[in-house]
């Protein structure tokens, strides 16, 4: 009984600091990016450089791979011409991680 409740709390506690890390991640990105119709043109068409800066970094070359990956599916599209309709300061792939990250940390924070 006392191995189950412990393993709860682990299971709990893990998905509570992997949901912050993603939400701090995520508030990370967006501050180091561009201006919003800068990085949106990635999406709308637009196939210049974000901020001219040429960044070689692991963590570029992932975001970069998980943005390519994200672009080809079908939805993408249409969630970067809503997000610029909206004139939010979001990418698809931080507005996925958003849409997955808060959910997930208040369903741990209700537990």
């Amino acid at each position: 009984m006392i191995g189950t409740e412990l393993l709860s709390i682990i299971a709990a506690s893990t998905m509570a600091a992997l949901s912050v890390a993603s939400l701090f991640y995520a508030g990370w990105r967006i501050m180091q990016r561009g201006q919003a119709s800068e990085r949106l043109g990635t999406y709308l068409g637009d196939h210049a450089d974000y901020d001219g800066n040429s960044l070689v970094s692991t963590d570029h070359e992932l975001a970069e791979r998980i943005n390519r990956t994200i672009n080809r599916q079908g939805f993408a599209e249409q969630i970067g011409h809503d997000l610029a309709q909206a004139n939010l300061p979001l990418t698809v792939p931080e507005y996925l991680l958003l849409r997955t990250a808060i959910p997930a940390l208040l369903a741990i924070l209700t537990l």
